[in-house]
């Protein structure tokens, strides 16, 4: 199995966390198999900025959806 973000493989990372193709905050119920543990975290926690990516793709649609 390879990482579609690093392209890394199960020897080099491990696949053991879930990672969800939509953000869970969005109401995503499905998970992708091909997401390292190493590029989940990246995605799903704030590290030295404000938000996560994660938290920044959910403010996006939200602010979509009210102006719609």
């Amino acid at each position: 199995m390879k990482c579609l973000w690093c392209f890394k493989t199960e020897i080099e990372v491990t696949f053991k966390k879930k990672a969800h193709t939509i953000p869970k905050s969005l109401g995503g119920q499905k998970y992708n198999n091909n997401v390292c543990d190493e590029c989940n975290k990246f995605f799903g926690e704030k590290g030295d900025e404000k938000y996560s990516i994660e938290e920044a793709l959910k403010e996006t649609f939200v602010i979509s959806r009210k102006m719609l």
